[in-house]
């Protein structure tokens, strides 16, 4: 789990998930997704967690993890 998400789980149970979509721009389901790790925000909505809710954009990334093509299995699969 990367530290991004584990902080929006805080954070989600401080305030609505409605309420994170709402004030930043995205569709709920947007954050349903990435707290349950299915996927990782747009640059755009990790930026916007960052301005809204102070969650570092780069706490979204594994250690190891070159940010290269869009792989989606772990760096040391490949």
């Amino acid at each position: 789990m990367t530290n991004g998400r584990a902080s929006l789980l805080i954070l989600a149970q401080r305030i609505a998930r409605t309420e994170i979509a709402a004030r930043c721009g995205v569709t709920v389901s947007v954050i349903h997704d990435a707290c349950a790790g299915r996927r990782v925000p747009s640059r755009v909505v990790r930026a916007r967690l960052q301005c809204e809710f102070g969650i570092p954009g780069e706490s979204w990334r594994l250690a190891g993890w070159r940010g290269v093509g869009k792989a989606r299995h772990a760096p040391d699969q490949r």
